[in-house]
């Protein structure tokens, strides 16, 4: 039996066959273990807003309500409230029994960082729709530039991380041209670029407020090459390529 089949191929151990065994007969299947525990569902406790209670301390030597107030989580106005026989509050003796609006601290301060965190919670959640909503935008000014043509003259790339986008001259133009062709607010490119635009201004030209200083910044010729950074909401394609303002 410890013989190898040369017509089989197959190698019998000794003994590994037990005694009136039927041929063909099915392996008996095992069962697998099942782990109870990884059935049952964890409940995260939710933190509820510590409710007050009412308790009675005795004063110590030198003790004040602003103390006892710090201590048990209230106010000075709400001890003198559980407290109508207080007329000072500055006037506490020693042994003097009083009522206190009590608030335990590790149930205030579970409370808190849950609060905390969901308020965290939701602003990232804010923040993540306000990006969404700016790189559709910016995506679909794109999508319409291009369809004009302006990618004959710019390169356009969204940062997804910021919903802004940059855009890569293809070639010299004037920077009048760039705002006016990308339907860009006055002073946007100045405002997002404020280090390129130095080589493009003179003299007190950030401090635009007039017409003909603005026609004088148009003027200024951008060089290919040169990046600008827009704000991914100026994009609006219902106005017109990038909000149609000019």
């Amino acid at each position: 039996m410890s013989e190898v089949s040369k017509t089989s191929g197959v190698v019998q151990a000794r003994g590994t066959a037990k005694a009136g065994a039927k041929a063909g007969a099915k392996p008996k299947k095992t069962k697998e273990p099942v782990n109870m525990k990884s059935n049952k569902t964890t409940q995260v406790k939710v933190p509820q807003k510590p409710v007050p209670k009412i308790i009675t301390v005795t004063a110590g030597s030198g003790c004040s309500l602003g103390y006892l107030a710090e201590v048990h989580n209230t106010t000075v106005a709400e001890i003198m409230k559980l407290n109508p026989d207080i007329k000072n509050a500055d006037n506490i003796r020693e042994g003097q029994r009083i009522k206190v609006s009590h608030i335990d601290q590790k149930e205030l301060d579970a409370y808190n960082a849950y609060q905390t965190e969901l308020s965290n919670q939701q602003w990232e959640a804010e923040k993540a729709a306000r990006l969404k909503k700016k790189i559709e935008a910016a995506t679909a000014g794109i999508q319409q530039a291009t369809e004009m043509g302006y990618d004959e003259y710019y390169k356009f790339a969204i940062n997804q991380k910021t919903g802004e986008v940059t855009i890569t001259l293809k070639t010299d133009k004037e920077l009048g041209d760039i705002r006016k062709g990308l339907g860009l607010p006055r002073g946007h490119l100045r405002s997002k670029n404020p280090k390129i635009m130095e080589k493009y201004s003179a003299g007190n030209l950030y401090d635009i407020d007039n017409y003909v200083r603005i026609k004088d910044w148009d003027d200024a010729e951008a060089k290919k090459g040169d990046k600008f950074v827009i704000d991914g909401d100026c994009i609006n394609p219902k106005k017109g390529f990038f909000g149609g303002r000019y």
